[in-house]
């Protein structure tokens, strides 16, 4: 792929103890290379009941694509330190994401993300494991704090003491594939016998590993 990452950013000082930035850049995140190789594992556990398993790569696996846009404002002094307070908006194109265990039969997944793989479980229902990006816009967005002081008008020892601490507030959105089992009737002979055929679903939460809060916090003696 090539990737083209303009990046945007104007600094305006407002005051001599305030000063605000805007930016816009668009960044990347590539995904684990392992899920770009062509590998495919196909077996049935030992174990009675066990249910069959396909794990397989993806070679069509692309690259994530963001645009970030940002509002900063700083406010420092020889009071106050540094404080800052940030609100950021991220929107995701081609997010990647695992899809894990997921039962399904046949090629339902494999036709609704394009790929050519083929199942060797036949028309048994199985659990499959495979890397794809999301079809969909995926979004983040939140507020950051940063407050960073130096206690050199204390007295004594007490001068060389530092405080410098974040937090986070963030929410997410992308779009997920699940599956779904439509159930029909075929009546034969006046009595109704069930089909089941599996389809690929969509569904929405927020994006995996993303905490909703975090923030670090160090108390520093500088000499």
């Amino acid at each position: 792929e090539s990737i083209v990452l303009p990046n945007f950013h104007l600094n305006w000082k407002v005051t001599d103890f305030m000063s605000v930035r805007l930016a816009a850049y668009k960044a990347l995140a590539r995904p684990d290379f392992n899920m770009r190789l062509n590998t495919y594992f196909a077996w049935r556990p030992a174990v009675v009941g066990g249910n069959r398993q396909l794990i397989v790569g993806n070679t069509k696996l692309k690259t994530a694509k963001a645009w970030n846009y940002e509002v900063n404002t700083s406010f420092y002094g020889n009071e106050i330190g540094l404080f800052s307070v940030s609100a950021f908006y991220k929107e995701i194109a081609d997010m990647y994401h695992m899809l894990n265990q997921i039962n399904t039969t046949g090629n339902v997944i494999f036709k609704d993300l394009g790929l050519e793989t083929v199942s060797l479980h036949g028309s048994s229902s199985y659990q499959l494991t495979v890397p794809y990006n999301s079809k969909d816009l995926s979004k983040v967005w939140g507020f950051e704090v940063e407050h960073q002081i130096n206690f050199a008008f204390l007295p004594g020892y007490l001068q060389y003491i530092v405080l410098s601490y974040n937090a986070s507030l963030v929410r997410s959105e992308t779009q997920l594939i699940g599956s779904t089992t439509d159930t029909t009737y075929n009546v034969i002979g006046g009595i109704p016998f069930p089909e089941y055929k599996e389809r690929a679903t969509k569904y929405k939460q927020q994006l995996e590993n993303q905490p909703e809060f975090f923030g670090n916090i160090a108390l520093v003696y500088d000499l």
